[in-house]
């Protein structure tokens, strides 16, 4: 179980059921931390030289150091925020979704799909399957690339 969170636009909240944290067993926090972590600035590299600043998730050094598949880097939101919303800047934008989800396969299969939509904005839609084939779930995070954001996230 995890503790349950959605997106606001500006970055993720906990879900509060009457008094207490809302918790989930679905996928939609790893996914949505994965993709929009919130670690813009710089993915984690291997050698750092002797002073250089670091611009990475300061957990992944300390936790994930030697484990780079479960580092978050959220080379999405990276992408989204520094490329055109062009064709070619929809397959960077997909193949970084596809990267920062890498760890996923660990758990289960899963597809991808980005695509415009209207008013400068575009769909970033992942389905997951679990190894068993027996539950399915998409999600579908709309980026409005005016605002620089997440504007609305579904559990589908």
């Amino acid at each position: 179980m995890d503790i349950a969170l959605k997106s606001t636009g500006n970055g993720g909240d906990f879900i509060l059921s009457g008094n207490d944290i809302e918790s989930t067993s679905s996928l939609y926090n790893q996914v949505y931390l994965a993709l929009f972590g919130g670690n813009v600035e710089d993915s984690t590299k291997r050698n750092y030289a002797a002073g250089e600043e670091r611009l990475d998730y300061w957990a992944n050094s300390l936790l994930y150091e030697n484990k780079p598949i479960e580092q978050f880097n959220s080379s999405t939101e990276r992408e989204l925020k520094n490329v055109s919303l062009t064709s070619a800047g929809i397959i960077r934008i997909e193949q970084a979704v596809k990267v920062d989800l890498s760890f996923i396969s660990e758990l289960g299969n899963y597809e991808v799909e980005v695509s415009f939509l209207e008013n400068n904005q575009l769909s970033i839609e992942v389905k997951l399957l679990e190894p068993s084939g027996e539950k399915s779930q998409a999600l579908n995070f709309i980026w409005d690339a005016s605002r620089n954001e997440v504007i609305n996230t579904e559990i589908i």
